[in-house]
């Protein structure tokens, strides 16, 4: 590895060998470029403000804890399919809070780079990596590129309706059940 000079708050390095940049290391975190991603500086940028994103958000730190679940509950198929779940919502709220810091107007160009990048299979080791990788499989990817091309809408009239069914569900938790009478609670 050769370090670059880069402004960023975490050390960032030219790695071989990698399959996609990533940010590794759980007490002191770099950020890792492929030479592919060194190429452009369009591309490198977008790659540093993703592992960046990653690094903010502390999934070097969640990466462990799913780790560690893993290795706690190996023979329980449902943590590995929690940390598979884990893994694939930190990497779509990274995407999003990337696009977010980039600029909308780079959407496009950040999922061109994250296709660019992203070309490592997915291999079932992956879930016990420390590193956030830029990977992801083939219906994963498809689910990222989607979220990518859409400029999230929200509709007023359905936060309005979700607010109030969680309002309507608390209330009915929080409810007590009725109190009984002296006669259904006096001794026999």
């Amino acid at each position: 590895r050769r370090r670059l000079e880069h402004p960023a708050p975490i050390p960032v390095y030219a790695a071989d060998g990698l399959p996609t940049p990533c940010l590794y290391g759980l007490f002191r975190p770099a950020v890792y470029l492929t030479e592919q991603a060194l190429r452009d500086p369009q591309t490198e940028r977008i790659a540093v403000t993703h592992e960046l994103t990653h690094w903010r958000h502390r999934d070097h730190l969640w990466s462990a804890a799913r780790i560690l679940c893993l290795i706690v509950y190996w023979y329980d198929p449902f943590v590995w399919l929690a940390a598979r779940l884990s893994r694939q919502d930190c990497e779509l709220f990274c995407d999003a809070c990337a696009i977010r810091s980039i600029g909308e107007e780079h959407r496009f160009d950040y999922g061109r780079v994250l296709l660019a990048l992203s070309e490592a299979p997915v291999r079932p080791s992956d879930l016990i990596c420390g590193a956030s990788t830029m990977s992801g499989g083939g219906k994963r990817m498809r689910e990222r590129i989607v979220s990518i091309s859409k400029k999230p809408v929200y509709s007023v009239p359905m936060i309005a309706v979700t607010v109030l069914f969680m309002l309507a569900a608390a209330a009915c938790t929080f409810s007590g059940t009725p109190e009984a009478t002296d006669a259904e609670t006096s001794l026999p």
